[in-house]
């Protein structure tokens, strides 16, 4: 979005069992056979000076990294990366163990390839439509697994972008979206989806009820705080 600060910059990334190596590719190191490696991280199982309660992870900056890169990889990413590894899962239950994550994986490529080229190449918003596009795609494909061969009613609190009601209706459930404020990508939908996202406000009381609505979804609510 910021072509002019942020020129286009590819990397070969390449995987192995316990170390990712990143190789710019630009003009100059097309050109260049002799590409050196900008950067990689490894993990060693149990290094000669491993200490108890130390993390074997391992950063190798070698020659061709700008000065910018190397103060984003060392005093940001590098940090960054320590701290998830300190990071303990807390609580015993997690969603995750509600579906079988073989099936999740395959439901989100299914849906996937099926939805996200137009999404993304069609995008509207301001937002970043790789994140939110595939974001939601993840959370349509959890909610697929959840309810199986199931058709489901639902409604979407704070639905924001309505992503999320586009692919559940999309997919044969059937629900709507309720959002304070109506978005520009609401208009590229088909009309029978435009027909379920409802530009309303949501007033939190006893009274407060949605009839004949098996599941309510909330999208985006953190941003609901009378709730």
């Amino acid at each position: 979005r910021k072509p002019k600060k942020f020129c286009d910059w590819y990397r070969v990334v390449i995987q192995e069992a316990f170390s990712v190596v990143f190789i710019p590719v630009t003009s100059e190191a097309i050109e260049d056979t002799s590409t050196t490696v900008a950067y990689k991280i490894s993990y060693l199982d149990k290094p000669d000076d491993y200490q108890e309660n130390q993390h074997n992870l391992v950063l190798e900056v070698r020659p061709g990294l700008g000065v910018k890169q190397e103060h984003w990889l060392t005093s940001l990413l590098w940090t960054t990366i320590q701290k998830w590894l300190k990071d303990e899962i807390i609580g015993s239950a997690s969603s995750l163990r509600l579906v079988d994550l073989e099936k999740y994986c395959s439901e989100y490529e299914r849906l996937k390839n099926k939805y996200a080229g137009d999404l993304v190449a069609n995008w509207s918003e301001t937002s970043d439509p790789e994140k939110s596009v595939h974001e939601d795609i993840g959370i349509a494909a959890y909610l697929s697994c959840l309810w199986g061969e199931q058709k489901v009613s639902f409604v979407d609190l704070g639905c924001g972008n309505g992503l999320l009601v586009f692919l559940l209706n999309s997919e044969g459930h059937k629900g709507r979206g309720l959002d304070l404020r109506r978005r520009k990508i609401w208009s590229t939908f088909p009309e029978d989806i435009q027909a379920c996202l409802l530009e309303q406000a949501i007033v939190p009381s006893l009274d407060t009820s949605f009839p004949g609505v098996q599941w309510i979804l909330g999208n985006h609510s953190d941003e609901l705080t009378p709730w």
